[in-house]
């Protein structure tokens, strides 16, 4: 089985582009807090990968600090870089639920619910 579902913060805007058919494409980088035990503060960034009309939700609603909980799957790439095999993981996401309200100014409703005016939940269209 390949699951992943991921609680945390983008460390910066996403990124979004358009495949060669015309989907839709959104990445990002989320920040995730590892468990520790009376150690310093670690965490893991892992990159995320959006596609169809749930990439052009992302891209229009996300943001760097935006707090976000990804459903989706595990994908290694490689490819090589100065003579050597690089080796790229990433999650594919399935599902990305926004956690926390916007900061730009929509309807109270959409705001006390954490959600953006005209948002709705939308699965990603995997092209897998």
């Amino acid at each position: 089985m390949n699951k992943v579902l991921l609680l945390g913060r983008l460390t910066k805007d996403p990124k979004v582009s358009e495949s060669s058919t015309g989907m839709a494409i959104t990445s990002f980088c989320v920040a995730i807090d590892r468990p520790t035990s009376g150690e310093e503060k670690k965490a893991d960034f892992p990159m995320v990968k959006v596609f169809g009309k749930q990439a052009e939700i992302c891209g229009r609603y996300l943001y760097k600090g935006r707090k976000v909980c990804i459903e989706g799957s595990l994908q290694t790439s490689k490819y090589e870089k100065n003579n050597e095999t690089v080796y790229a993981t990433e999650v594919i996401a399935s599902k990305v639920e926004f956690v926390d309200a916007p900061k730009h100014k929509g309807s109270e409703e959409a705001q006390a619910n954490g959600v953006p005016e005209g948002y709705e939940e939308v699965n990603a269209e995997t092209p897998f």
